[in-house]
């Protein structure tokens, strides 16, 4: 991620008002260049270059030694990278409704015997800003399992570090959980109904008709499951009115297939599947951070 800092920010390490100190290269050069001959000039330019470089590329390393003491975290669990869709019960004969939350139990586990944890959490719901928010208190127990929500089109994402007897540890990788969103959860199109979709919260695709998201929607990427099979059709996936992807689900095997389409920036707008050939049944799909 990179931080704008608006317009006349600085673009570099110079203070207003003063003077930038001068490199070991920069200094050699300004002191011996009257004088001295050109082919020994160059030779104590290239000696100051390779001593700044070395003293410059000294200071990184010495810093990640530093963040890497203390203990460590050594395993986080937010469950599966893309949870399952849980239907409720029947409320009509045939017909189902599903949920739109599920629980997550986050887990995590240190290096060290009853170390506690400090969490960073990363919220991400396709259509609204990112959501940033950040404990600095530890008030997580290694000891226990913390039960969260996650809401249909929804994405949280976890990193943790471990502190204890006052040494304080690297941060882990950031773990993400995403909910789908059910294929059903497009809005209609003049592709005339379907019994499938119905029954089973999918969305049809059909030659010349788009499905299209219900509102605008943000992010990286867009996910999309389908069902493959002989006699299924093709379409192309839209983002903010970019073409990012094609899927031909006839050539696939039967059955559950999934496909993630990176876009080319960050966009913002309506997620559409044009259908090109035939019918496809979509079964969920996902905005991605």
């Amino acid at each position: 991620m990179s931080w704008d800092l608006g317009p006349g920010s600085w673009t570099s390490c110079e203070v207003p008002g003063h003077t930038a100190a001068k490199t070991p290269a920069q200094s050699v050069s300004s002191h011996y260049r009257l004088g001295m001959p050109r082919r020994l000039r160059s030779t104590v330019l290239a000696a100051a270059t390779v001593v700044a470089l070395a003293t410059s590329a000294m200071v990184p390393l010495s810093a990640a030694a530093a963040s890497s003491d203390g203990p460590r975290v050594t395993s986080v669990d937010v469950g599966p990278r893309f949870l399952p869709r849980k239907m409720l019960a029947e409320l009509v004969p045939g017909v189902t409704v599903p949920d739109p939350r599920r629980n997550v139990v986050v887990r995590v586990s240190t290096s060290a015997a009853g170390a506690s944890v400090q969490y960073q959490e990363r919220w991400f719901i396709g259509g609204k800003n990112e959501k940033f928010r950040w404990s600095g208190a530890s008030t997580w127990s290694t000891k226990h399992a913390y039960r969260k929500q996650v809401v249909e089109g929804g994405t949280l994402c976890y990193r943790f570090r471990a502190k204890a007897g006052g040494a304080v540890g690297p941060w882990s990788t950031m773990r993400c959980t995403s909910m789908p969103i059910r294929g059903a959860g497009l809005a209609p199109s003049n592709c005339g109904p379907s019994d499938a979709g119905v029954k089973h919260q999918r969305a049809r695709t059909c030659t010349m008709g788009s499905k299209r998201s219900w509102h605008f929607m943000s992010g990286n990427a867009v996910r999309v499951g389908f069902l493959g099979g002989k006699g299924a059709g093709s379409f192309d996936v839209y983002a903010g009115g970019t073409k990012i992807g094609h899927v031909w689900a006839g050539g696939t095997s039967a059955g559950l297939h999934h496909r993630t389409f990176e876009a080319p920036k960050h966009f913002r707008g309506f997620v559409d599947f044009r259908g090109t050939r035939g019918n496809v049944e979509i079964h969920d799909w996902l905005a991605l951070p």
